[in-house]
């Protein structure tokens, strides 16, 4: 980590512009000036964070910045401006938005060819990190971004601030984190049972969760009250009904499948 003032002697902000924001802070258009090259700043204030949190930003960053593939935004680096109580951190700019958000337009789901190639970027990201050791534990479609306006754009993956490095055979993890409706039945359990442990495949169980979710665009495990909807993930059989699927227009060049199906329930 680097002085703020070096943020300012590299980058160019007089003329940046905000791109989102979020609940730690804003991210903003920056130019590096030795180059003139478009970067993307995500200023998070320190104020209010104690020293554990600090330092869990500081991993999460060092995390992240070991990371290089063309599905993982990538970080360069960071400033620590203890003065103003600010760090700064240096990413690739992407400009297409949130994958929630274009969901918007596809209320009823993408066909299954554009979903299929979301799918495999996901997959690609996570495998990636997956043999890296990292494992994320919040993948959802607010967690991957679009590198630009275009529908064909890459597809990125965002925000490791609940990723947790692991060694092969010692996966055994054991804090509750991520966003219910994407959580595994192991995440949720962990609610009652904190000695039981859970591995990497709870990212996998989030990406079908995912997929889900772009095929028809609906959860599927939904309900207002969350201990009955933790009930309905760990309990209840995954279901495809006709009012959600049928809704979906079928792709033009693919066969119609069946519009109802049923997976027996999970073992308790």
């Amino acid at each position: 980590h680097q002085r703020t003032d070096g943020v300012y002697m590299a980058y160019d902000t007089s003329s940046s512009w905000e791109l989102g924001r979020g609940g730690c802070g804003a991210v903003t258009m920056v130019t590096k000036k030795s180059t003139g090259e478009k970067f993307a700043m995500k200023t998070v204030r320190l104020d209010g964070m104690d020293d554990i949190g600090i330092a869990e930003l500081r991993r999460e960053i060092e995390i992240q910045r070991s990371l290089c593939h063309p599905n993982v935004v990538k970080l360069f680096e960071s400033f620590e401006d203890k003065r103003n109580k600010e760090l700064h951190i240096i990413m690739e700019i992407c400009e297409g938005g949130a994958l929630v958000s274009r969901m918007k337009t596809h209320r009823h789901g993408y066909g299954e060819k554009a979903a299929a190639t979301l799918i495999d970027k996901m997959l690609s990201s996570v495998i990636y990190c997956h043999s890296l050791g990292v494992i994320h534990r919040d993948i959802k479609l607010d967690n991957f971004i679009f590198e630009d306006e275009r529908e064909e754009a890459e597809l990125k993956l965002i925000d490791f601030g609940f990723a947790c490095e692991v060694r092969p055979g010692e996966e055994d993890m054991f804090e509750r984190l991520g966003t219910l409706s994407y959580m595994s039945p192991e995440l949720v359990c962990q609610g009652k049972d904190r000695h039981k442990a859970y591995d990497s495949s709870v990212d996998m169980w989030a990406i079908g969760v995912v997929a889900y979710m772009l095929l028809s665009g609906k959860r599927p495990f939904h309900h207002a009250d969350k201990a009955s909807k933790m009930k309905m993930i760990e309990r209840d059989p995954l279901q495809f009904p006709d009012r959600d699927w049928r809704a979906r227009p079928p792709p033009r060049a693919a066969a119609r499948n069946p519009t109802h199906f049923s997976v027996p329930p999970r073992p308790r």
